[in-house]
């Protein structure tokens, strides 16, 4: 006989849940899969993208290799070619080729996880404009804040590096 009370205690315990699911379901219109929980609210706290700038382009562009040693530091190697010199720079993993002494192709290629956006030039020290050319993978600007070209290029989510040529091709 307990057996059986048991059997119909579980039975009349399934049925009251039985019961609350379907009046989600059916009474209320709301499915278990639209729940109440505000998820806006919940990520409305989270830090903005980070719009410091790694290295200040415009700072750069068109130094001596002096002027760069005040500005980022000793640079960890640096090789002379012919026609001209590159160092590589710490803030960033900056690389700067210096053609006829200036700073004029510089490459900057630790962007941590900044968005593939345009917004991302203030990482560079640029003001934001829309890109003269933009695909999947890159964006390009020419004569930005005086600087012949500056490109963005990443994987369509992140920034991978960037490219700026200050005066040459």
């Amino acid at each position: 006989m307990r057996s059986g009370l048991k059997i119909l205690v579980a039975c009349a315990a399934f049925g009251l849940l039985a019961i609350g699911t379907w009046r989600l379901w059916i009474v209320r219109g709301t499915s278990m899969a639209q729940d109440r929980y505000d998820y806006a609210a919940a990520f409305e706290n989270l830090r903005a993208v980070d719009r410091t700038p790694i290295v200040e382009i415009p700072a750069i562009a068109g130094k001596t290799p002096e002027e760069l040693r005040a500005l980022l530091g000793a640079p960890e190697i640096c090789e002379t070619t012919r026609y001209s010199s590159r160092c590589r720079y710490s803030p960033g993993q900056t690389e700067v080729v210096f053609i006829d002494g200036r700073a004029d192709w510089i490459t900057v290629a630790d962007f941590g996880e900044t968005p593939f956006a345009p917004q991302a030039l203030m990482r560079l020290g640029l003001p934001q404009a829309p890109p003269v050319a933009r695909d999947a993978e890159q964006m390009q600007w020419s004569e930005l804040a005086g600087l012949k070209r500056v490109q963005l290029v990443g994987d369509g989510k992140r920034i991978e590096f960037a490219r700026v040529k200050a005066r040459t091709d």
